[in-house]
């Protein structure tokens, strides 16, 4: 029985280093994005295959852009969080911080079902 704890705790905080990184990625890119405008509108000309600067610059610095990349950037933290409370939580198997990872998972699943 102790055996399989172990195993569920490693594969737990191995997931979530997962989701902690993932976080991380999130935050960095979204805070680039946010930084670097030349990069959001090379992006958009190469997803719509066109080079026309008129169509390429209308998309960058409107509300909705904005407001896209601030809702990317909050989704990383939160990433973030639930990878950190779920690796500290699995290997020093603290309560507050497994309530905390189970709280922000159940949380996680209503919203993709909503």
């Amino acid at each position: 029985f102790s055996f399989k704890m172990g195993f569920v705790r490693v594969v737990v905080f191995v997931i979530n280093v997962i989701f902690w990184l993932m976080g991380g990625v999130m935050i960095g890119t979204g805070i680039w994005l946010k930084v670097d405008d030349g990069t959001l509108i090379r992006g958009v000309a190469l997803a719509f295959g066109t080079n026309n600067a008129d169509v390429v610059q209308s998309f960058n610095g409107t509300p909705l852009i904005s407001s896209a990349i601030y809702l990317y950037i909050a989704l990383g933290c939160l990433l973030f969080i639930i990878g950190f409370c779920g690796c500290c939580g699995a290997i020093k198997k603290s309560l507050v911080l497994l309530r905390i990872y189970i709280v922000l998972m159940i949380v996680l699943f209503i919203l993709q079902l909503a």
